[in-house]
């Protein structure tokens, strides 16, 4: 057990829990700033809910979805201030149906649940 980092330099000294192949979480990754490339991955899968049961069953520190971790109680975040990767969404319907009401109301749920979902912090 090495404590918790309390820096991005002391995740060097952890088994970390990250993508195999995946390019969007590599470029996501990169463009967050973060020190951490797929050769420091201790396991290593493009399937983030292997990667939640990882992180779950203790096999490492790694990036998820704060509301995927809320439902865990015994997961902690780590480097708050330090660490964040932006996750673009995007939800979009068919120019045709977008005249629909149920489409409309099913696009406008859709969207709702979405940014309150995002707005977990």
């Amino acid at each position: 057990m090495h404590g918790t980092p309390k820096r991005l330099d002391e995740l060097a000294g952890h088994a970390i829990v990250g993508f195999d192949q995946d390019v969007v979480s590599a470029r996501a990754i990169a463009a967050s700033g973060l020190p951490l490339t797929r050769e420091m991955f201790a396991f290593r899968t493009d399937n983030q809910l292997a990667q939640l049961a990882a992180i779950r069953a203790g096999c490492g520190i790694s990036i998820c979805q704060m509301g995927l971790a809320s439902h865990t109680p015994k997961l902690a975040r780590l480097l708050p201030d330090m660490v964040a990767v932006p996750i673009e969404t995007w939800i979009t319907i068919h120019e045709d149906l977008r005249s629909d009401q149920r489409m409309r109301l099913t696009f406008d749920h859709l969207h709702q649940a979405i940014t309150a979902y995002a707005a977990i912090s």
